[in-house]
């Protein structure tokens, strides 16, 4: 069965308004709480390693590239979950690795330094050639990268109603596949 037969047979999934309603865009004051969200759940990843303050420059310098999407989940005015994604990730992590580097290397340091840690920095340019192979178009680009959200959220259905947030705005913009 291909994916477009497997796509047509999926029901559409119901988010309850209150859930939908607590879903925003990420935006700048929002680096700090999904960096540490991005933290405490993928810790052992490349760019966990480098720390917290290193997560929320990066995200802070992601919001302002064109090629960023993503969106936080809120309640109680505090963000409890997110999902990042882009519509072109090598173009937008090109663009923000060259224009903020002298944020981001201070706010790696020293934590890039250690050696397991710089292994894995170094081997991030081939991070399209190990990933997992997929059966999509040579012109498929929109990818979600990131997605995390506090253990008190699980079985309330945020975490599907987020990624179909960011599932339908990347199909707005014309993307018809999404490497996850």
């Amino acid at each position: 069965m291909s994916i477009a037969e497997a796509a047509r047979k999926v029901r559409p999934l119901e988010i309850p308004p209150e859930v939908m309603a607590a879903i925003h865009p990420l935006v700048f004051h929002d680096a700090e709480a999904v960096a540490r969200l991005h933290h405490a759940a993928m810790g052992n990843s490349t760019w966990a390693r480098l720390g917290v303050r290193f997560l929320t420059a990066l995200y802070q310098n992601l919001v302002n590239t064109p090629h960023f999407i993503g969106f936080v989940y809120r309640e109680d005015g505090r963000v409890r979950g997110f999902i990042a994604g882009s519509t072109d990730p090598d173009r937008m992590m090109n663009r923000v690795f060259r224009k903020a580097w002298f944020l981001l290397a201070p706010a790696a340091l020293p934590r890039g330094l250690r050696p397991s840690t710089l292994k894995k920095l170094l081997q991030t340019p081939r991070y399209k050639e190990v990933s997992s192979a997929v059966d999509l178009p040579a012109t498929a680009r929109a990818e979600s990268l990131f997605c995390s959200f506090e253990p008190g959220l699980r079985g309330k259905r945020v975490a599907g109603a987020i990624n179909k947030v960011l599932f339908d705005d990347l199909l707005s913009r014309g993307h018809r596949y999404v490497k996850i």
